[in-house]
């Protein structure tokens, strides 16, 4: 759904996540994170991942539905998972934001279920 290196402190997001159509019940959502190597100034370094619904796919919430963070307190360039459910939402959208500028690896996969 999303292989993106985030070098700003900003948000990016998946595409469209459709649990409608095929009138799916829920989704595993896995996050990874390769965290570059950072100075001790700028770290634990955070990435925060936020569900945003939708009634269509068209429109998010301004507002995050749910939220996780994966974190790094060591500095040193690590790999780091977190996996997640969402349940009774007709579409979504992952967004993923650092809270640091850096070079991070993110990716997010997902399976969706009956």
């Amino acid at each position: 759904v999303l292989d993106t290196t985030i070098s700003t402190i900003g948000e990016v997001y998946t595409s469209d996540i459709d649990l409608e159509t095929e009138g799916l019940k829920g989704a595993q959502i896995q996050v990874e994170v390769d965290f570059v190597e950072t100075t001790l100034s700028t770290y634990p370094h955070y990435i925060d991942i936020a569900v945003y619904p939708s009634l269509d796919g068209s429109e998010y919430d301004t507002e995050s539905y749910q939220t996780e963070r994966i974190q790094d307190t060591s500095g040193a360039s690590v790999s780091k998972q977190k996996t997640f459910v969402v349940t009774d939402l007709a579409h979504f959208r992952i967004g993923v934001r650092q809270t640091q500028a850096s070079n991070d690896q993110v990716t997010v996969s997902y399976k969706a279920w009956r």
